[in-house]
């Protein structure tokens, strides 16, 4: 019989080195490319870096809370309570889900009963960087965000779908 010879490095060998050779080339560049500078606020705008921004939030509700979000009410976040802005308007509308219609083999939106969709356009302060929207106290804005929000009657939680930029304050 013949004696194999143990191989130095196997495929499982190489490839877990080459994942650690990987790992560490990005750990050290990421240290040295990222300087921090991308989070400072991008500059001045006519003497501040605060701008006005509005946005809009869809949150779903239950048909008894159709009437708590008013316009005019304070927004602020319910987990760091960062303020959020004012309530310029409320569109109240069906709550829609996709189902099937078998009659044509398409789906179709419908209205869930007891739901309602809450389309809140809310108006305030914020900083914009290179990478990044700060609302006033620093709350990451961008499209899609869940926001937790504290109205004065009511607590809840939706997602970002509409952002304008405004003019310096």
């Amino acid at each position: 019989m013949e004696n194999k010879k143990h191989k130095l490095f196997n495929v499982f060998d190489l490839t877990l080195i080459g994942i650690a050779v990987i790992l560490a080339a990005v750990l050290i560049l990421s240290r040295f490319v990222g300087s921090g500078d991308d989070d400072k606020p991008a500059g001045p705008v006519v003497g501040s870096d605060e701008k006005k921004i509005t946005y809009v939030v869809e949150f779903t509700l239950n048909e008894e809370d159709r009437d708590l979000i008013r316009v005019g009410d304070r927004v602020t976040d319910r987990i760091k309570h960062y303020n959020l802005g004012t309530v310029d308007s409320v569109e109240i509308t069906d709550f829609l889900r996709y189902v099937p219609d078998f009659t044509t083999g398409k789906v179709v939106p419908a209205a869930v009963p007891g739901m309602v969709t809450a389309r809140v356009t809310v108006t305030g302060s914020a900083v914009f960087t290179k990478t990044s929207i700060l609302l006033d106290g620093g709350y990451p804005l961008c499209l899609g965000t869940n926001i937790n929000a504290v109205f004065p009657e009511i607590n809840v939680s939706g997602a970002a779908v509409y952002i304008e930029r405004g003019q310096a304050q």
